[in-house]
Order: structure tokens, then sequence, then C-alpha cells
């Protein structure tokens, strides 16, 4: 989050937040460390992200294969899919759908490993699917990603996890995005 109220778009996060239409809510659901959650800089971050229309969702809790984390204690393996439960907040979370003024906007989610085998990857996808409203997953593995040379391999699954796509490079990524989203809104 730090590095997006910086303005910084060197990661797909970054870059996606940037590109964002801002008329629409871009939502964070952080699960960190409590002292850096509460570090001036991050609140300073949060501050500012607000401001230009982010919302922070409130997480109550992270688990990885039904085990409890504690935030901050280790980084999870790419083949556990971490769920996050959203504090209860009438208000905020009567749906993510509900955030927008457009009833019909799409939401995609994101599942990054780092060299997990194609099987491992694919379960991963489904489990997110399985346990979000998401109507896409885009799905990187930081191991297949080269920073000299632009590349960023990513799939994008739509409904039942079908592949929608595949893209290279994070232009492609987000033009690709653009047109699945663009196309699903007029179904």
């Amino acid at each position: 989050m730090n590095r997006m109220a910086a303005g910084l778009a060197d990661d797909l996060p970054g870059a996606l937040f940037l590109a964002h239409d801002r008329t629409r809510p871009f939502l964070f659901a952080p699960a960190m460390n409590p002292r850096m959650w509460s570090h001036p800089a991050t609140v300073a971050a949060i501050e500012r992200l607000a401001s230009w229309g982010a919302v922070v969702l409130p997480v109550e809790s992270v688990s990885a294969g039904g085990v409890a984390q504690s935030a901050g204690s280790a980084k999870l393996a790419s083949s556990v899919a971490p769920v996050l439960r959203l504090r209860l907040q009438p208000k905020r979370v009567d749906g993510l759908r509900a955030l927008s003024l457009n009833r019909e906007m799409r939401l995609v989610a994101f599942k990054l490993t780092c060299g997990a085998g194609a099987d491992d990857r694919m379960k991963a996808v489904a489990t997110l699917f399985d346990h979000s409203l998401a109507d896409f997953v885009v799905h990187n593995d930081l191991g297949s990603r080269d920073d000299a040379s632009g590349a960023f391999p990513a799939d994008i699954f739509g409904p039942a996890g079908a592949l929608a796509g595949h893209c290279s490079t994070r232009p492609e990524l987000a033009a690709a995005l653009e047109r699945l989203l663009a196309s699903s809104m007029h179904n």
C-alpha cells in the first residue's frame, strides 16, 4: 500500500491501481503485522489512498490450510491459499459489489504463486473462485517473471475456472482485462 500511495507502478498491483477508473472504488484487504499496521508511514499511506477513493476492508483474521496465522509471523507457501475473514461491518461488507454505484461491476481477484507446479496453480485458482465473489482470477507465478525483459506471464480465468486469456507483459494484461471486463458488462 505504501508503494501505491507513493505513486509507484513497478509491480502488478501498483500498475493496476494507477490505471484504474477512479470513479470506482479500489479495495484493499491488508493483513500485516500490528506494528507495521500502526507505523506512521502505513497510517499516512492509508489516509492518502482513502483520499483518492480507495476503500480499506477490515481484516479480522487470516488462515491458511484451515490453520489460523498470526499477522506477520511467516511467509505462506505459494501452494497454500490464505483466507482473509473480513470484520463484519454491515455498512461496508454487505457485499463487495454494493460498494460500487455500478450494480453490474465485475470483481477481479489476483493469485500470485512462486515456483508452484501447474496442478498447484490450478488448485489455488479454483480455491480462490470457491472462496470469493470474483468474476475473474488473474494468476501469475513470480518464478516466471523477468524484470529485465519485461516478461510478466499471466493467465486470466473466467467463470468456472475457464481460461479466458493469457498475457506475456503487464501492458498486455491490462489491455486483456479491459477487454474482458468490457465484454462481460454487455453479457
